[in-house]
């Protein structure tokens, strides 16, 4: 049989910064209905989750490029949150409809420059 594989993209950036494990919620649902909504014979295989996202701050786990003190906006979920969260949140989705998440990645990152002090990090 003939097969053409589908890949999806679904980006849920302020959803999932907001409400972690709802906004990737949403997002796994987005792809899954890509997949089906191709016509005859489509069916999802597996998903792949990522999220790039500040600094951690991992408590008990200081690392010595993140200040602790960098403030968020107040309407956002911290990193770590929504790295817990927003992974639970497309997991279970997927599962209902019998799509696991297989595969994914995190990146982490937070500076300040040191001569104009201006701060650059990943903000969902």
């Amino acid at each position: 049989a003939l097969l053409h594989p589908i890949l999806t993209a679904e980006t849920h950036n302020f959803p999932t910064g907001v409400a972690p494990f709802n906004g990737a919620e949403t997002g796994t649902g987005g792809r899954l209905r890509d997949v089906m909504a191709t016509g005859r014979g489509a069916s999802p295989i597996a998903g792949i989750a990522g999220y790039s996202v500040g600094n951690l701050n991992i408590p008990g786990y200081p690392l010595p490029w993140e200040n602790p003190r960098w403030a968020y906006a107040p309407n956002l979920s911290s990193p770590l949150k929504i790295c817990i969260e927003a992974s639970n949140g497309a997991s279970d989705y997927g599962n209902k409809f019998g799509e696991p998440v297989i595969a994914g990645f995190t990146r982490s990152f937070g500076q300040k420059m040191p001569i104009t002090d201006e701060r650059y990090e990943y903000v969902k």
